[in-house]
């Protein structure tokens, strides 16, 4: 809990906003971060207008609004600098680098952020922080194409996750090992890979990570050339996000473009259609007993 006031009705809404965070309920996370802002104008207290930013580009980064999310939270880098709050400075750029990562692709931009914010992360301890650090070097790694680098971090950071009994996290990582794997033509090693995530998944079923996980069996199901799993499970994967409101990020993009696209050469369109409708009507276990049928 931030000393950035007294207010008890602070401390009631940055409760509120860590919770919807963790739990992936965006929409949520920009209402508390709306009330944030207005208690800090009311009362012409610029530390809770900062931390009003500092929530709502969280939740526009999950939007995709990568310019709005942007332009706030510098806003808020801008007071906790000034402040000297060298820690919240420092998770502040870590979710500016999130947006340079997985909306921009910009891994030379996000980079810069993460070497500035790294040594503070690394100096405070928060474990929570530094896994979530490695995670997102990963990720740069992946756009660098530094896949052995990728697979490193990844995992240090799965370890700490763990360590912490991060689930939903920790799905995270381990379908971005699952990928970095693909990638290195190690398609078993992936596979079991996933099947450790789908375990991690169970314990943390929110629609973020449900999509997250099956959006790398897609990728999967494609290096296998398995095209109607493949259709069945985008089908799927597509409904849950429109049906909660989660939308794709970029970041996955450059790897999930081309199975999507291949699906239209590969497989006549009415096929196509049957499947995308049959992938629809899956839930979480069948969509995951269609998968690991690709192997």
């Amino acid at each position: 809990m931030p000393d950035a006031t007294h207010d008890p009705r602070f401390a009631r809404l940055y409760s509120e906003a860590i919770a919807a965070q963790n739990a992936a309920d965006y929409p949520a996370l920009r209402q508390i971060a709306g009330k944030m802002t207005e208690l800090g104008n009311a009362g012409g207290e610029p530390a809770l207008r900062a931390w009003g930013d500092y929530f709502l580009g969280i939740a526009l980064v999950f939007n995709n609004e990568a310019s709005a999310a942007d332009r706030v939270l510098r806003r808020a880098l801008a007071y906790f600098r000034e402040s000297g709050d060298k820690l919240v400075a420092a998770r502040t750029m870590l979710n500016l680098a999130m947006i340079e990562v997985d909306i921009n692709l910009n891994a030379t931009a996000a980079r810069r952020l993460y070497e500035e914010a790294a040594p503070i992360i690394r100096e405070n301890g928060d474990k929570t922080r530094l896994a979530i650090l490695l995670g997102n070097l990963g990720e740069i790694d992946r756009l660098e194409g530094d896949y052995s680098a990728a697979l490193r971090n990844a995992r240090e950071s799965a370890r700490l996750f763990k360590e912490l009994g991060d689930h939903g996290r920790s799905v995270w990582q381990l379908v971005n090992i699952a990928h970095y794997q693909s990638l290195r033509r190690a398609s078993a090693d992936a596979i079991a890979t996933m099947t450790e995530a789908y375990a991690e998944l169970r314990l943390d079923p929110i629609p973020r990570w449900i999509a997250l996980y099956f959006d790398v069996w897609v990728i999967l199901a494609g290096k296998l050339e398995q095209w109607e799993t493949a259709a069945q499970l985008l089908g799927y994967v597509d409904k849950l996000r429109s049906d909660h409101s989660v939308p794709r990020l970029q970041g996955m993009l450059p790897w999930l473009s081309s199975p999507m696209e291949r699906l239209a050469s590969m497989l006549p369109q009415d096929r196509l259609h049957e499947l995308f409708a049959a992938g629809e009507a899956l839930d979480v276990e069948s969509a995951q007993a269609l998968a690991t049928r690709i192997f």
